[in-house]
């Protein structure tokens, strides 16, 4: 069976003496396919070709990539020193000390100075870390997004799982509803014949024979229940087929929801006592498939 869950989780580090590289991918349940991308500003320029990828092997579900990097290598940052201004500001500030030095000698701290906001500060090389990780991030990113389909098809089997069993007996509902037909059908139509009796004997007023036996076909024939049952057992096999495919979930989806419309009918539709806790099972077992359909791809 094709059946993947939309839940799944992808890790991935790699490590070496200039920098240290981790990757996450996380997947959960979504109507549609959709894309959130977490990193740096080095590596924005990934985001197209990773979503790319990913669209390749996850086409339904909310898929979120995130990549961290720490840089080891002092050859990848570049001191940003304004001297300029450093020596500009240095002159004033002598000129502004200078009346002072005789009674109070004032020594300048240049690595105060170094502290002041914006004066000073590490830049990275972009392109000397980009040419040298991308195949690293790359690498990690593909190691995660398998982590997260192996688990999105252990998951997928698990619910695959659930879904043969309810779809088993959703079958059995139907095999015991069709054994009893003739029974019930013996059921409805001495139901009727016993409310036309009591019918005769409390009004006094004979209505014309057709009319009243034409009104009991009628609702004899809105009591047929085997229309529904038949159109259930198609569903099953509809449903049975879809899993063979990839993705299904959204075929699954439109299937179990005319299950559980054909199921209503049937219980609206079912008179007296028999098997109703079958009725029951049945609409159980249908609501079973629609809670695990909602996490299939």
């Amino acid at each position: 069976m094709a059946v993947y869950s939309m839940t799944g989780y992808g890790y991935a580090r790699r490590e070496s003496p200039d920098a240290i590289v981790e990757v996450e991918v996380r997947t959960v349940n979504h109507r549609y396919f959709a894309w959130h991308f977490q990193a740096p500003a080095e590596w924005a320029f990934l985001e197209f070709p990773l979503q790319k990828r990913t669209l390749e092997v996850i086409r339904r579900g909310d898929v979120k990539v995130s990549v961290r990097a720490r840089y080891q290598n002092p050859a990848w940052l570049e001191l940003q020193l304004p001297e300029p201004v450093l020596q500009a500001l240095l002159e004033r500030l002598q000129t502004l000390l200078q009346p002072w030095q005789a009674r109070w000698p004032t020594h300048l701290n240049v690595d105060g100075l170094l502290r002041l906001p914006g004066l000073s500060g590490l830049t990275l090389r972009v392109e000397q870390v980009q040419s040298a990780l991308t195949p690293v991030v790359q690498e990690a990113f593909e190691s995660a997004l398998q982590e997260a389909c192996q688990f999105r098809r252990q998951e997928g089997a698990r619910i695959a799982e659930v879904l043969d069993r309810e779809l088993s007996i959703v079958v059995q509902v139907l095999d015991a509803l069709e054994a009893v037909w003739p029974a019930y059908q013996d059921q409805v139509r001495e139901t009727w014949r016993q409310r036309v009796e009591q019918w005769f004997q409390t009004w006094p007023i004979v209505p014309e024979p057709d009319r009243l036996w034409s009104e009991v076909a009628l609702s004899l024939q809105k009591a047929d229940v085997w229309e529904e049952i038949d159109r259930l057992r198609f569903h099953v096999r509809a449903f049975r087929e879809a899993l063979l495919e990839w993705p299904c979930g959204r075929r699954l989806d439109f299937i179990v929801q005319e299950m559980h419309r054909e199921a209503t009918t049937l219980a609206a539709k079912w008179q007296g006592p028999l098997h109703l806790d079958r009725l029951l099972q049945l609409k159980t077992a249908i609501d079973h498939l629609r809670e695990q359909v909602q996490n299939v791809e």
